[in-house]
């Protein structure tokens, strides 16, 4: 098997081969209820997040069903994330 190697602004990358499975490039989808179980919420609420866009998330209609990356679900979680001090300085002012 033979790597190709780019380089791009002097920055390596290596791009995968023509024999590597596409689960290990691609972010793995998951279906609504696996979704809203990875985020501790529930299947209804998720569905109105993507119904009403409340909430910016991503997800792919595949026939009937709405998929989800996991890559996006960690992205929301990390946007959403509230650190201790940030707060205890907000509260201060």
């Amino acid at each position: 098997m033979e790597k190709i190697m780019l380089t791009i602004s002097s920055n390596t990358f290596n791009a995968p081969s023509l024999n590597t499975p596409l689960s290990s490039i691609v972010s793995p989808l998951l279906c609504r209820k696996e979704a809203a179980r990875y985020l501790g919420i529930a299947t209804q609420t998720l569905a109105q997040w993507a119904c009403n866009r409340r909430v910016p998330i991503q997800f792919v209609k595949i026939g009937r069903k709405a998929m989800y990356k996991k890559a996006d679900l960690d992205d929301l979680i990390e946007a959403n994330l509230i650190h201790a001090f940030d707060q205890v300085t907000a509260d201060e002012s």
